[in-house]
C-alpha cells in the first residue's frame, strides 16, 4: 500500500471540504478527475484556489495525494503549539480563582485551535 502525503493543513482542508462538497454529487473517478486538471481550469476562488496553488507548486505532491490519500502535516505541529502553550500557563500563578483560570486557559486553546482550524 502507497504512503499518505502529508500536506499542509490549508491544503488538507481543501481537499477535504471539496470532497465534502463534491463528493455526494458526481462520481469519485469525475470528482478525481476534476483534482488532476485543476491547473487547466480558469480561476478558480477558495478551495480550488489553494488546491490549484498547491498544485502548481508541488505537482508531484499534490498527484500523489490524489493516488495515495493524504494526512496533515501541522498535526504534531498543533501538539506542540498546545503543549507549549499549556506549560506556560502551568508555569504562571493562578491570576484569580482557581476555576476561572482554568476557564481562561479553556478559552484560549479553544481560540487557538478554532483559529488554526477555521474553515
Amino acid at each position: 500500500m502507497a504512503k499518505k502525503v502529508t500536506l499542509p493543513l490549508d491544503v488538507y482542508n481543501a481537499f477535504e471540504n471539496l470532497r465534502f462538497a463534491w463528493g455526494k454529487i458526481i462520481p469519485p473517478e469525475d470528482f478525481n478527475s476534476i483534482l488532476l486538471n485543476i491547473n487547466n481550469i480558469g480561476r478558480v476562488v477558495g478551495d480550488a484556489e489553494v488546491l490549484k496553488k498547491y498544485a502548481q507548486e508541488n505537482p508531484t505532491k499534490y498527484i500523489r495525494a490524489i493516488a495515495n490519500g493524504y494526512k496533515v502535516v501541522e498535526e504534531s505541529d498543533l501538539v506542540i503549539q498546545v503543549h507549549e502553550r499549556l506549560e506556560r500557563w502551568m508555569d504562571k500563578p493562578y491570576e484569580g480563582e482557581e476555576s476561572e483560570d482554568l476557564m481562561e486557559f479553556a478559552k484560549e486553546i479553544t481560540g487557538f485551535i478554532r483559529k488554526l482550524l477555521a474553515v
